[in-house]
């Protein structure tokens, strides 16, 4: 109808009518492209909110898995150091069973577990980028370097457990004395014809090396660990003051 209307004008050489019917077709333009803009930023915006939800209730669940995972550390970081006393001091009572079981412990990498999938989501989307929250981009950055600090940690861990501390277990000590204790044998295999004793590592300073090697691991791993949940405790927190937590 209009370009009807700018016809018409046109062959009536009506050179004003057309400039106005010219503007109102620019405008009309400008205003559509603006409301497609608009509409597309809404929809982008709900879908990074209801992301950024996603993410508070996946950190939640992160919190007990990293608290887990410090537990456990501590726990072999105790008796890692149980065993270097053993070493250091001839006169502390430990019976076999004990030995065995914190050796057992010592050759244990507790498995580190992570909810990334939504930060993934964000990530590989560009999403960080359109945050609008300066702080909340720094403080998911911070966690990600965390993160990343805590796999190199546990990497350094097993490649130290696997080519060091195994291979002279079975070389020098009763590995079948250890066996009972692992996870997935319980009583499925009896227990080897010679015991680790107390009075076997007191003294050993190459036990003692590859336990102070092992614990500076542990606890290395444990300090990433402690860094990943402080940074992941305060992105829940930051979430939810902007009304973001699932």
């Amino acid at each position: 109808m209009l370009l009807r209307r700018i016809s018409l004008h046109i062959k009536a050489q009506n050179w004003t009518a057309v400039a106005l019917d010219f503007v109102i077709v620019v405008i009309g333009v400008v205003i559509g492209i603006q409301v497609a803009n608009w509409n597309e930023d809404r929809v982008a915006h709900q879908e990074r909110a209801e992301q950024l939800v996603g993410l508070h209730a996946e950190f939640v669940e992160n919190v007990s898995l990293f608290e887990a995972y410090i537990s456990k550390l501590n726990e072999q970081a105790d008796d890692i150091a149980s065993l270097r006393r053993i070493i250091v001091e001839p006169d502390i009572e430990f019976n076999a069973v004990d030995v065995n079981r914190m050796l057992m412990n010592v050759t244990s990498v507790p498995p580190f577990t992570v909810n990334r999938t939504t930060f993934v989501e964000i990530e590989q989307s560009g999403g960080f980028r359109e945050l609008s929250s300066s702080d909340l981009r720094t403080r998911l950055v911070n966690w990600n370097n965390a993160y990343k600090r805590l796999l190199r940690g546990e990497r350094d861990t097993i490649e130290q457990r696997d080519f060091n501390l195994i291979p002279y277990l079975v070389s020098d000590l009763s590995f079948g004395a250890i066996a009972p204790y692992f996870l997935f044998l319980d009583d499925k295999t009896p227990t080897g014809p010679s015991q680790n004793t107390a009075e076997m590592i007191v003294g050993n300073r190459q036990l003692d090396n590859l336990l102070v090697l092992r614990l500076g691991n542990t606890m290395a791993c444990a300090f990433y660990a402690e860094q990943l949940l402080e940074e992941t405790i305060k992105i829940l927190e930051q979430l939810e003051a902007e009304g973001l937590s699932s």
